[in-house]
């Protein structure tokens, strides 16, 4: 298992990736509309885009993408809002540490970059992930249609 910067030819595995999370994951706790309208915002053209925009890891076991984030920054009221984004593992190979593991690897890069609070706009499934590893949910909540929970997590303190 490596965890790496993803590159183009890795968008397909990606995309990939995502779908099956929306179709045999998410779609049982988040609404019809919901999943159709973020399936459709991750097309291999825009990850392509969010290569530029963000810095994407994947974790490629034997060739194979097996699980990816990002780490982003979602501007609010004029602001940096540095956030984890597209936090997705294969579905078959969820519980096994991989989203951990590229957590730690993503809060690193954020510490490296002197970010003292990171946000997450969890899915409903991914709440309870996301607490285990330290984030409350936010009392800022702003966009209630997406069925996204926004989390926070404080860096500063130098803990994981």
């Amino acid at each position: 298992m490596r965890i790496r910067l993803a590159q183009v030819a890795d968008l397909e595995g990606i995309a990939h990736l995502i779908h099956r999370n929306w179709d045999e994951v998410l779609a049982e706790v988040h609404s019809a509309a919901v999943v159709s309208r973020f399936r459709s915002e991750m097309s291999i053209a825009a990850l392509r885009e969010q290569l530029c925009s963000k810095t994407i890891l994947v974790a490629d076991d034997a060739g194979t993408v097996v699980a990816t984030g990002a780490l982003a920054d979602f501007p609010s009221e004029g602001r940096a809002k540095p956030c984890i984004s597209n936090l997705f593992v294969a579905p078959d190979r969820q519980r096994e540490g991989l989203g951990a593991l590229l957590m730690q690897h993503l809060l690193a890069l954020a510490r490296q970059r002197s970010i003292t609070v990171l946000h997450v706009p969890s899915s409903r499934v991914a709440v309870a992930f996301y607490t285990r590893l330290g984030f409350t949910v936010d009392t800022e909540q702003p966009d209630a249609a997406s069925e996204m929970t926004w989390m926070r997590k404080r860096l500063s303190d130098g803990k994981a």
